[in-house]
């Protein structure tokens, strides 16, 4: 019998990843199937701050005096410039930020194949891309680690460029070309500081390599990039000067962060015991990637400044045959690679030990983790695919088959209703072919676009995330009530859209109130001390899901308690624990009285109308 199969159909099956038209294919058809759901899915609570801050600009206010962040305002100001020129749509945002996932992947493409990579590793590198970044979910889409990794790698692509010419004999330039480069890393510093490290990391990688150990050459190219930084730098202090932004941003740089950066350092041991884990099976590979960083940045040669002779081998090539390690072509594609490697392991550095534990932070290394195995001529990403695909499918038909589901799950019980995420790949959820077709046939806006964001969300019990149907009766019930700017705060991180559907500014500067609160001691007396002068709020709106999160560490919410719709009181005698003990959490005022509740009485989100002054806290 198998004789009789033709040896290419053996070929085919036995060695798929070997086909380089194979991920074209695959690509081809995840950009179709990802992209609709895409554009409509909704945008997570951290991007409705900065929106918020964005519009509150665009309406002549001022940056962390009328909206707080704990964050340089170069994302802001990105949002801003996109809200002028793109509309308020939350289209127009998902559509820049696919157009920067897809400069990312080309720019990761071009470093790989500058470290060698073949037109097949690369392929399936992008494959790899595709399937991950679009299919994930909103909480790591429009964040600001990928918006600054477009400037970032693109800095990165131009350096290794002019290393390439200065091998080869040509003549390079060294101050404006660094200059450049300096741009736009200043852009990057300014979406994000935590990018420092690695222009620092980089510089120190290269300009061996590209001065040819000439202490002037190094000097001229140092200066270009300090040249670059300096001025965007003082552009940036002028506009916050002009704007007025300048002594509230101080503030919160100098009084707020440093207690921030507490908060980042406490959480670094659940940091290290996640770091395999944020996006599977993705993230299992970060061991094997470490180890192939050290092959690559020895056999490159980071910190020589001397070339190799064309033909001559580097140090892991002449020592590891090619079935092992796969060597670079020459040596200018070895010390591509090599850098390549080393941002690449600076970044999981910097995720692990200096930033907070999200998952969005860890996607760019796990983009550039694909383009570092495709420069190394690896086909790893089909092996990933494959295996996730065969693994969702039988998840699939588990749907159908309980006994299969429960067998392949440890004979656990899986509620995927009850999960925050599904880590099945969403192509084989049920219902992604209708919820692809809805894309098409539901209007942007109203309450059918509401529902069908309740259906696209992939973050389905986190405390959060938002119920878009629901808060869609809180927006009609405030309209009703002729709500103006500074009337309403919304109380909780997954009611803060109604500030931009009603089209009002908050009535208090902080949104998310329950992680400032954290910063620091006073943070909590700080927030409540800036909500009292406000004498023209009307309503605050609250999410009682929280409450049951804060007083349910384990997040039962199969037993979540009910509760009556009221049409007054501050605290009714109906109200069952862990509700009623932890009451402040709701709204921690005395003075206020509950007036509406979604899901006629019984639904998540509560709308209190308040009686100023304010009274004590409770």
């Amino acid at each position: 019998m198998t004789d009789s199969i033709p040896s290419t159909t053996r070929f085919t099956f036995l060695y798929f990843w070997r086909l380089s038209w194979l991920p074209v294919l695959l690509s081809v058809l995840l950009v179709v199937l990802s992209v609709p759901i895409f554009l409509r899915m909704p945008l997570w609570c951290d991007i409705t701050l900065y929106d918020v801050a964005a519009r509150s600009i665009l309406a002549g206010g001022v940056h962390y005096r009328d909206v707080f962040d704990t964050n340089t305002p170069g994302y802001v100001w990105c949002l801003t410039g996109l809200r002028a020129t793109l509309g308020t749509s939350t289209i127009a945002i998902r559509a820049v930020d696919l157009g920067i996932f897809a400069g990312v992947v080309i720019l990761l493409d071009r470093l790989a194949k500058l470290g060698g990579g073949t037109r097949r590793s690369r392929n399936w590198a992008i494959a790899g891309m595709l399937s991950f970044y679009p299919f994930s979910t909103e909480f790591i889409h429009a964040q600001r680690d990928v918006w600054l990794a477009l400037p970032m790698l693109a800095a990165v692509y131009l350096r290794l460029r002019r290393i390439g010419r200065r091998a080869s004999g040509a003549q390079v330039g060294f101050f404006w070309p660094a200059f450049a480069e300096g741009l736009l890393w200043g852009l990057a510093t300014w979406i994000k500081p935590h990018v420092i490290p690695l222009a620092l990391c980089t510089w120190l990688l290269t300009v061996p390599r590209l001065s040819g150990g000439s202490w002037r050459l190094a000097g001229r190219d140092l200066a270009g990039n300090l040249a670059a930084g300096i001025a965007l730098g003082l552009a940036g202090v002028a506009l916050l000067v002009q704007s007025g932004t300048w002594p509230h941003f101080v503030i919160v740089m100098t009084e707020w962060n440093g207690h921030y950066a507490e908060i980042i350092f406490e959480e670094f041991p659940f940091r290290l015991q996640d770091e395999l884990y944020w996006f599977p099976p993705w993230s299992l590979m970060v061991v094997p990637s470490l180890l192939l960083v050290v092959l690559a940045m020895i056999d490159g040669r980071i910190f020589s400044s001397k070339w190799l002779t064309s033909g001559e081998r580097g140090p892991i090539g002449r020592e590891v045959s090619s079935g092992l390690y796969e060597s670079a072509p020459d040596d200018p594609a070895r010390f591509a690679r090599a850098v390549l490697a080393g941002i690449y392991l600076i970044w999981v550095v910097n995720s692990l030990v200096f930033q907070r534990a999200f998952h969005y932070v860890h996607v760019t290394e796990t983009l550039m983790m694909m383009a570092l195995w495709a420069s190394q001529r690896w086909c790893l990403p089909a092996f990933v695919i494959a295996c996730v695909a065969a693994t969702s499918l039988l998840f699939r038909i588990g749907d159908d088959v309980p006994k299969l589901r429960e067998s392949l799950s440890g004979n656990r019980s899986i509620n995927y209703d009850k999960l925050e995420i599904d880590y099945r790949h969403p192509l084989a959820q049920r219902g992604y072919a209708e919820r692809w077709v809805a894309c098409f046939q539901t209007p942007s806006t109203g309450p059918d676009d509401a529902r069908l964001k309740d259906t696209l969300k992939r973050f389905h019990r986190h405390v959060a995330t938002t119920n878009w149907e629901e808060l869609s009766e809180v927006e009609a019930f405030l309209r009703s009530q002729n709500v103006k700017d500074r009337e309403v705060v919304c109380w909780d991180e997954g009611v803060h859209p109604l500030y931009l559907n009603l089209g009002i500014q908050p009535g208090l500067r902080f949104m998310h109130i329950h992680n400032a609160e954290r910063i620091w001691d006073d943070a909590a007396e700080k927030i409540r001390s800036e909500l009292q002068p406000n004498t023209v709020l009307r309503f605050v709106v609250s999410d009682l899901e929280w409450v049951t999160y804060v007083t349910d560490p384990y997040k039962d919410y199969e037993h979540q308690p009910q509760v009556n719709r009221y049409p007054s009181g501050r605290s009714p005698d109906n109200l069952v624990p862990p509700m009623k003990k932890e009451w402040g959490e709701v709204f921690p005022y005395d003075g206020h009285k509950a007036i509406f509740r979604t899901q006629g009485g019984q639904g998540r989100y509560i709308v209190f109308a308040i009686n100023l002054p304010l009274g004590k806290v409770e």
